[in-house]
């Protein structure tokens, strides 16, 4: 859980429970000394109310998770898209094929080159990227789901 300790300027500095600290202004995460801060007197009290506090936290998780969910998947030596379109796309190509009667489609790796793969294999790569997609998901919910 990340705890939002104060605002201060155009970001906020945050505590994590594993002890990393930071000051986070917009996309960007920068990690002085949180202590010398604290030292200096510069924390007091959260300007922000608990509603918005969780609304600080449930927005750095999604942020977090959605870059971790397309993150490019290995699987046997070839780098492939990661993320449910990836997953979706791969099956559409294998409904298209099965449907011309085809024992063989063809899957882009994230290098744009080409590899033909059974409908078996391929079925299997798509669920192997699409069940990744779906662990980090499960794993963001379970996150956002422990800040209320």
């Amino acid at each position: 859980m990340r705890v939002i300790l104060q605002h201060s300027g155009e970001g906020y500095w945050i505590k994590y429970d594993n002890g990393v600290t930071g000051y986070r202004v917009g996309n960007y995460l920068e990690n002085p000394e949180l202590e010398e801060w604290i030292a200096e007197g510069n924390i007091t009290e959260s300007e922000f109310s608990p509603e918005q506090l969780v609304a600080i936290s449930h927005a750095d998780i999604k942020k977090q998770y959605k870059e971790l969910a397309i993150r490019p998947i290995e699987i046997n030596g070839i780098t492939f898209n990661g993320g449910d379109s990836s997953a979706a796309a791969i099956n559409g190509s294998i409904q298209l094929d099965e449907l011309a009667g085809k024992t063989e489609t063809m899957i882009w790796d994230v290098d744009n080159v080409n590899h033909t793969f059974t409908i078996e294999e391929a079925k299997n790569i798509a669920a192997t990227i699409g069940k990744a997609y779906r662990d980090i998901m499960y794993q963001r919910n379970d996150e956002l789901n422990t800040i209320k």
